[in-house]
């Protein structure tokens, strides 16, 4: 928490340097101005932070990570002073955790499309630690990614403009992308929910807003029944 009434005193003093508002340095971010209070919560993305850090001229390290970055410098000095000893190199490395020799868990990816930016950048945050998320707000980049990458789950919004969820799944469909299918919508609208579950087979319906947790167990739970991306073909024409 303290460190991020740090990241708002930098942004603050930025904005009083500048004479802009929130809401003008939001615009020059390409963000919500919601966004920009929910950084100062503690709500963003590293790629929104490097950004800003460019923007207001402050390096990165010190509005986040500053803990992670001296333990890497740590880490670094502790590995060359033992580095010269090639007979103790490589416990030096099993001791910090630079080699394994067990294999790394991929982490499952996530298809996710929602046509509002913000939409897309909450999901993201809310899936980022479990997940690899590939996101997309127009739906036919969307299905021109899984014609040629296999995914682990799809999550899509229903009501976007030129093409709804239930048409973007159909065609999935029938690009015999098999992953797990979730929809989520701001209205609870039956119709549209029958019509996910019943043309393009949906897996999963929430309604907005949307609870993180429940949507990561929903996801673990869909992925693990499926079998991961090894279930999911593909039809490359």
């Amino acid at each position: 928490m303290a460190k991020m009434k740090k990241v708002e005193k930098l942004v603050r003093e930025h904005l009083k340097a500048e004479k802009i508002s929130v809401a003008e340095f939001a615009r020059r971010m390409d963000v919500s101005r919601i966004t920009i209070y929910n950084l100062f919560k503690g709500i963003f993305s590293r790629g929104l932070m490097k950004k800003i850090a460019r923007e207001i001229n402050v390096p990165a390290y010190l509005m986040m990570d500053a803990e992670d970055q001296t333990c890497k410098q740590d880490r670094d000095l502790l590995f060359r002073f033992h580095a010269s000893e090639p007979r103790t190199q490589g416990a030096v490395k099993t001791l910090l955790g630079m080699t394994s020799t067990a294999p790394l868990r991929r982490r499952p990816v996530v298809l996710v499309v929602d046509d509002l930016k913000d939409n897309v950048d909450l999901l993201r945050r809310a899936l980022r630690r479990d997940f690899e998320v590939k996101s997309f707000t127009d739906p036919n980049e969307a299905l021109a990614y899984v014609k040629n990458q296999p995914v682990d789950a799809v999550i899509t919004d229903q009501r976007m403009p030129g093409m709804t969820g239930t048409q973007m799944l159909i065609q999935m469909n029938e690009l015999l992308c098999s992953a797990p299918k979730l929809m989520v919508s701001a209205y609870c609208d039956n119709e549209a929910l029958l019509e996910a579950i019943n043309v393009s087979r949906v897996d999963s319906f929430f309604v907005k807003p949307i609870n993180p947790k429940q949507l990561r167990d929903r996801l673990n739970l869909l992925i693990q029944q499926t079998g991961s991306s090894s279930s999911v073909s593909h039809s490359v024409n």
